[in-house]
């Protein structure tokens, strides 16, 4: 689930920070979840973030 919204807002131009301090989570997490989805941009494949994350 975060990771769908993290791709989200990463599609609308937002920063890693401002994506955390929207989704009221630790930068650090959000910037895990950006590093995965940077290389599926700007389409985001949810799913296939997912497996990389695991």
């Amino acid at each position: 689930m975060r990771i769908e919204l993290v791709c989200k807002k990463l599609s609308k131009g937002k920063s890693p920070k401002a994506i955390a301090e929207e989704l009221e989570e630790d930068l650090s997490v959000i910037e895990v979840s950006c590093r995965a989805a940077q290389p599926f941009a700007p389409d985001y494949d949810v799913d296939a973030i997912y497996e990389i994350m695991q």
